[in-house]
């Protein structure tokens, strides 16, 4: 049977297995659990831990200026926005009397994202100090940022953060917000409407539990039995 192949560093051609056991060799090394047989090597969902390194990183001016690096964490962890959403957001898009930000999703379909208290702390000074048409993600010469300045910036800060086993991506902030919400109690409709998502059965490929979560869910019976 064929072998896919990725090519080394060096140029010479490295199968998926040898990759595999690279990453599981990394997973050692970071403290975390190893690969389960038949188990992705790059998921989308991101452990309890994992998580905890990535937003405890310091944020650092990977592009010409920190704040887009504060942005696009604050864009996909707390409005779960895609990145080519990102990319459209304009000053104008900022809604800072009613708290939303007006966001251009995909198929041309719009919807309002609430502001939480951090988004507001972070973009109203910048919503009041430049032009209306503006973009949000703004490079030196005035541009929108590409979707492959974000990727850059987050895969920086995955790196920096230890992980370097997995992919993490503009998206994986995305899935992020959605499990966040889970695990916070709030229904489905609610997450699947934040997330412009078409139907709740889309929301739920999003919705992952991991070991930890599942961990702690069961803990609450313990609690309960000891109350």
């Amino acid at each position: 049977m064929f072998t896919p192949l990725i090519a080394s560093c060096s140029g010479q051609p490295w199968s998926r297995g040898y990759v595999r056991r690279a990453i599981e060799r990394h997973r050692i090394q970071a403290g975390l659990a190893p690969l389960k047989p038949g188990e992705r090597a790059h998921l989308r969902e991101w452990s309890l831990q994992e998580r905890t390194q990535f937003f405890q990183e310091p944020v650092q001016p990977y592009d010409h200026s920190i704040i887009n690096s504060h942005l696009i964490l604050g864009l996909g962890l707390h409005c779960g926005l895609r990145a080519g959403e990102m990319t459209q957001v304009r000053i104008r898009h900022i809604d800072l009397f009613q708290r939303q930000l007006h966001v251009k999703g995909k198929g041309a379909k719009t919807r309002q994202v609430p502001l939480n208290k951090h988004m507001m702390e972070l973009l109203e000074p910048i919503a009041r100090s430049r032009s209306h048409d503006d973009p949000l993600l703004m490079r030196i010469d005035g541009s929108a940022m590409s979707y492959k300045s974000i990727l850059k910036i987050v895969t920086r800060l995955a790196r920096d953060a230890g992980i370097t086993y997995k992919g993490v991506t503009p998206h994986t902030l995305r899935h992020s917000f959605a499990t966040r919400l889970k695990n916070a109690g709030v229904p489905i409709d609610i997450i699947s409407k934040l997330l412009g998502h078409s139907s709740i059965a889309e929301t739920a490929r999003y919705l992952h539990s991991g070991k930890e979560e599942m961990e702690q869910a069961v803990e609450v019976l313990a609690e309960e039995e000891g109350e």
